[in-house]
C-alpha cells in the first residue's frame, strides 16, 4: 500500500486530499509526502496564501463635495492600514475618473492639473497578500 501524508510532518492530514480552516493569515508551504511499500519517498510542496483581512483606507481631505477654482491646487490626503502589513499609507494610489491613465502614489497628493468638471477621486490600497480597499470623494473643479 501507499501512504500519503499531507502537511508538516504529516500533521494536517492523511489521505489523498486536504481541507482545513485552521490556517492563520499568511503564506504557508504545504508538503505532500508519499511512501511506497519499498520505502521509496516522494515529496512535493505548494505555497498557499491565506488572508481574510482586507486593508482599510480613508480619505482625510479633500472633503466630499468640495469645489475648487479652475487651475487651483487640489490637495488630498489619506491613511491606510492593514492587519498584517501595518501602516501602508505610502502605497495609496490616487486616481480621478475624469483623467484615466494618470495617478499619484503616496499618503497624499497636490496638483493644479485637474481639468474642469466633477471628479470622483479614488484612493486605492493593496496589501502584500493582494487584498484591495478603496475610498472615494466627489469634487468639482471650475465654475
Amino acid at each position: 500500500g501507499h501512504r500519503l501524508d499531507i502537511g508538516p510532518a504529516g500533521g494536517l492530514s492523511s489521505g489523498s486530499s486536504l481541507s482545513t480552516d485552521l490556517l492563520i493569515d499568511g503564506v504557508h508551504t504545504i508538503t505532500a509526502t508519499i511512501t511506497d511499500f519499498l520505502g521509496n519517498v516522494v515529496v512535493d510542496t505548494i505555497t498557499v496564501t491565506v488572508s481574510d483581512t482586507v486593508p482599510t483606507v480613508s480619505i482625510t481631505s479633500s472633503i466630499d463635495g468640495a469645489t475648487f477654482a479652475s487651475g487651483a491646487s487640489v490637495d488630498s490626503s489619506g491613511t491606510a492600514d492593514d492587519a498584517e502589513d501595518g501602516d501602508i499609507s505610502a502605497t495609496i494610489v490616487w486616481t480621478s475618473d475624469q483623467q484615466p491613465g494618470s495617478s499619484f502614489t503616496g499618503a497624499g497628493f497636490s496638483t493644479n492639473l485637474l481639468s474642469d468638471g466633477v471628479h470622483v477621486i479614488t484612493a486605492t490600497v493593496t496589501d502584500a497578500l493582494g487584498n484591495v480597499a478603496a475610498d472615494s470623494v466627489s469634487i468639482t473643479v471650475g465654475p
